[in-house]
């Protein structure tokens, strides 16, 4: 489906680097979205993206696991400006995909993506006020291109395309060697047949909650070897009846603006309700943890007592991220008795199976390790640097979560954490085109955000997610840029209200950010 949509662009045959307003750096959600508000607002700017694939969609493209799927809700997950058009809480990935691809072709933003290219480097240079950006061509490509741009919109995400997270246990490569199979979800092989195996799922996050379910259907038996629980609700992936009616006889009598303002509608009180919810979690994390655990002993029914254990975390609801069970399908191939559920950390591989911290041995034909991604911080793995100084991203500062201290004219889009991720990526490319407007009437060719002295003297330091710490952010929060205790070196993207207000502030008001 996504290859139909690919357009391959066209690069120059001269070796003169190319010269753009705007870089966008990858053409997934954000990258598309990026390209749509520079297009509205600057439609006489040069902007270019940059994907290093060969089809838009960015995660969504990348990942093909049975069962993937948003775990947020569509009505706030959707741009702003093009709802989601299928009545579903919770959409597939392949929906997702085709909903970006149908942004790109509808705005004429697919025209500006060049595929198959790799940025690699990106050099800024004061004197030129200019990014260098060396860029790897096609996927033999040894010797870079290079590509130039007064500015950098960063659409990468935060992890890995390349390499997940993964661990090599002991007796791996003997369980290999015996045929049987390692697979990790964020590369799934299309091949892959599991139709009456035994396989063991490691991991409890978001990934096994969709993936495990949609295994049940093939496998013999599946297995969950989690080393810890995590908060799990149940969700469901359609409207009410009633509300999707509506929306059928708006469509039906052609009264396209009231089925535009009900979308908007409906998006606004779902980011507002995820708000409350998130709010509620944190101000009363016991309370809240036994109104999860009543909605899962809901579908479990007999199995609720045996069970519990086994969805019952350490952790307070939000310190990590809670996941949504679509129509309680895990609960209900738990209650069916299709899957089985261990807490206990995988030790070691053997021969015929898994062998468990606890001593217990579990025989399988195919181990799926979801055991998470590898972080790669802000600026995805392209190396950074300024005036010929390489920049650590782990010993700067983060600037309103938009920037980063001493790096000019570049833009990060990282979206929500308690919320859908779109909803704070839309906030920030809103804020990155009033910047790009500030210099323009300013006359101003760069900005960039630089800490006082007396500030790093007088702040406390903080990790880049404070006050959210799942295992794939803490293993490797090093990679990221550091926060201080007060505005503008804040990130608010746990707090929707306060992030609005800090984004919706007049550019210069802070005296953060140098122009020249």
């Amino acid at each position: 489906m996504a290859k139909e949509s690919v357009h391959s662009g066209t690069t120059p045959t001269d070796r003169q680097p190319e010269e753009f307003d705007v870089v966008i750096v990858g053409a997934g959600l954000s990258g598309v979205a990026g390209a749509r508000h520079l297009q509205q607002r600057f439609p006489t700017k040069r902007i270019c993206i940059l994907e290093m694939r060969a089809t838009m969609g960015g995660t969504w493209a990348q990942f093909t696991y049975p069962g993937v799927r948003s775990d947020s809700a569509m009505s706030s997950f959707a741009y702003d400006f093009k709802p989601f058009a299928l009545h579903t809480h919770l959409a597939d990935g392949h929906e997702i995909l085709r909903y970006i691809i149908e942004t790109g072709e509808e705005n004429g933003i697919a025209a500006l993506i060049r595929y198959n290219h790799r940025v690699v480097s990106q050099s800024w240079s004061s004197k030129a006020r200019l990014w260098s950006l060396e860029v790897l061509v096609g996927r033999e490509a040894k010797r870079p291109e290079i590509i130039r741009s007064r500015f950098i919109l960063g659409c990468t995400g935060y992890y890995d395309y390349d390499r997940p997270h993964s661990v090599h246990w002991p007796g791996q490569d003997a369980f290999l060697g015996t045929g049987r199979q390692v697979i990790h979800p964020q590369f799934w092989p299309s091949s892959v047949n599991l139709t009456g195996k035994r396989v063991v799922v490691v991991g409890s996050g978001a990934t096994a909650v969709s993936l495990v379910p949609e295994l049940a259907k093939l496998c013999e038996h599946v297995v969950i070897v989690q080393r810890s629980p995590s908060h799990v609700v149940p969700m469901p992936r359609h409207f009410s009846r009633g509300l999707s009616l509506v929306y059928k006889a708006l469509a039906y009598l052609h009264l396209g603006f009231a089925v535009r303002c009900m979308q908007a509608a409906q998006r606004w009180a779902q980011i507002r309700l995820d708000g409350l919810l998130y709010a509620f979690s944190i101000t009363f994390p016991v309370l809240t943890g036994r109104i999860i655990w009543w909605l899962a002993a809901a579908f479990l029914r007999d199995k609720a007592a045996e069970l519990k254990p086994h969805f019952t975390p350490r952790h307070s609801p939000w310190t990590q991220r809670v996941c949504l069970d679509a129509d309680g399908a895990l609960f209900r191939v738990l209650r069916l008795g299709k899957v089985s559920v261990y807490t206990s950390a995988l030790e070691s591989f053997c021969r015929t199976g898994v062998r468990l911290a606890d001593g217990t041995e579990l025989g399988c034909d195919v181990v799926v390790t979801a055991t998470g991604l590898a972080l790669v911080g802000t600026s995805g793995k392209v190396r950074i640097s300024v005036d010929s100084k390489p920049i650590q991203m782990g010993e700067q500062f983060t600037y309103r979560g938009v920037m980063v201290s001493g790096i000019p004219n570049y833009v990060c889009v990282l979206g929500s954490v308690n919320l859908a991720w779109t909803v704070r990526a839309g906030l920030i490319l809103q804020w990155a085109c009033r910047l790009l407007d500030h210099l323009q009437r300013h006359q101003f060719s760069a900005a960039v955000p630089v800490v006082p002295e007396h500030e790093l003297r007088h702040s406390a330091r903080r990790p880049f997610a404070q006050g959210f710490s799942p295992t794939y952010i803490t293993r490797d929060a090093s990679v990221m840029p550091q926060q201080l205790d007060r505005d503008p070196w804040l990130l608010h993207n746990l707090d929707h209200a306060r992030d609005t207000k800090s984004l919706s502030a007049p550019i210069a008001a802070d005296g953060a950010l140098r122009f020249f």
